[in-house]
C-alpha cells in the first residue's frame, strides 16, 4: 500500500466521520459533498478543520469551501502535502 493510498483512504474515513457517518453508500472520489452529502460551506470549514486535527494537512477554510467533490478534497490534500 503506498502512502498516496493511506492517505486518500484516512481523507475518505474522515470525510465520513465529519460530514455523514450514516450515509448508506460507499463514499468516493466522484461523491459530491453539497447535492450527495448534504454539506454546507459551514460544514467544509469544519471539514477542513477535521482533516487538519486527525492528519495534519493544511487545508484553508477558502479552499475547502470550493470544494464540489471528495476528489477535490483528496487532491487538496495530496498537494498540501507535496
Amino acid at each position: 500500500m503506498t502512502a498516496e493510498t493511506v492517505l486518500v483512504d484516512a481523507v475518505l474515513r474522515v470525510v465520513r466521520d465529519a460530514l455523514s457517518p450514516t450515509h448508506p453508500r460507499p463514499i468516493g472520489r466522484e461523491t459530491r459533498l453539497a447535492e450527495d452529502l448534504g454539506a454546507t460551506g459551514a460544514d467544509l470549514a469544519y471539514l477542513a478543520d477535521a482533516l487538519r486535527e486527525e492528519l495534519g494537512v493544511e487545508v484553508g477554510r477558502g479552499e475547502a469551501g470550493r470544494w464540489r467533490t471528495v476528489g477535490e478534497a483528496i487532491d487538496s490534500c495530496l498537494a498540501a502535502l507535496g
